[in-house]
């Protein structure tokens, strides 16, 4: 019950006032944030899960057993892809803040990175919508580097844009890189079928 008390009072206090609550959330154990985290992203994933699953349902006609399945694979993958990002996105965020003076451990960044995900938590998974709690979520993460870490927030904030920019850029150089491997593949099989055309002949 207490726990469920603690929870509760860390997410209005992020969303209402934010500064305030950092403040007190400073000197709490990353073990406390990381059950706040397990709750929130648990919420997350599931409302997504089954905001998808309506979306399919309503896009195409499935059959049921597909969308359960579907469901519980989104469910799984979803709060496994939530710690892995939890993981490698602290990771990214605290090289930038180390480099902008911020020195008080990587475990200040990753409760930094745990806080700022209640907007999307709240309202991410809402299409549309989401892009609003994405934007919320960046800012809240700024105002909790600076104040977890002791730095300005103008450091803090480049910090977080920093990141950011590192996993667009990432993730475009990804999406080049399948793009080239499709079209050499699509080519070279294209040349076989036309040599395997002119054997034939």
């Amino acid at each position: 019950m207490k726990m469920l008390e603690n929870i509760t009072r860390t997410f209005k206090g992020l969303l209402l006032n934010p500064a305030e609550e950092m403040k007190r959330l400073r000197e709490e154990p990353l073990e406390e944030a990381f059950v706040y985290f397990l709750v929130l992203s648990a919420v997350f994933v599931v409302l997504t899960a089954v905001a998808s699953v309506i979306i399919t349902a309503l896009t195409i006609h499935a059959p049921s057993v597909f969308l359960i399945v579907y469901l519980v694979g989104y469910i799984i993958g979803g709060y496994i892809g939530c710690f892995i990002g939890l993981i490698i996105g602290s990771v990214l965020l605290h090289v930038f803040v180390y480099c902008l003076g911020g020195r008080k451990g990587i475990e200040a960044t990753m409760k930094a990175a745990i806080y700022s995900f209640t907007p999307i938590a709240l309202i991410g998974w809402i299409p549309v919508v989401g892009i609003i709690g994405s934007i919320w979520s960046l800012v809240l993460e700024a105002v909790a580097i600076r104040d977890l870490h002791d730095i300005s927030t103008a450091r803090a904030a480049i910090a977080v844009i920093l990141t950011l920019l590192f996993v667009l850029a990432a993730l475009f150089l990804i999406v080049v890189f399948v793009v080239i491997v499709v079209f050499m593949l699509a080519h070279t099989s294209d040349i076989a079928v036309n040599e395997s055309f002119m054997w034939t002949m």
